[in-house]
């Protein structure tokens, strides 16, 4: 993963894929996105995708504020609660495997 900024001033963040495993993530993204999960949910549960490029095997999305919750540390109540919380949400959302 790489954090860039666009030419006009987007926080993107920049995901590289072998052998155009990508192409299958960014649709998978896309649909999630378009759901009540995503862009219709008060806070998105994911970054914005926004596209694909086969040819160097990158996907970009949108950089959102923040760090992964595996480098914040120990897992303790109110991260497990908020994780359960986010899950919920995913399942209760019209979002399709």
């Amino acid at each position: 993963m790489l954090a860039l900024t666009s030419r006009d001033g987007l926080r993107v963040m920049a995901k590289l894929y072998p052998n155009d495993d990508g192409a299958n993530a960014y649709a998978n993204m896309v649909a999630a996105w378009r759901s009540s999960f995503g862009e219709r949910r008060a806070t998105a549960g994911l970054p914005r995708p926004l596209r694909y490029d086969g040819e160097h095997g990158v996907l970009l999305m949108e950089r959102i504020d923040g760090r992964p919750w595996l480098e914040l540390g120990a897992w303790d109540e109110r991260r497990l609660e908020e994780a359960s919380f986010l899950l919920a949400s995913l399942h209760d959302s019209d979002a399709t495997p």
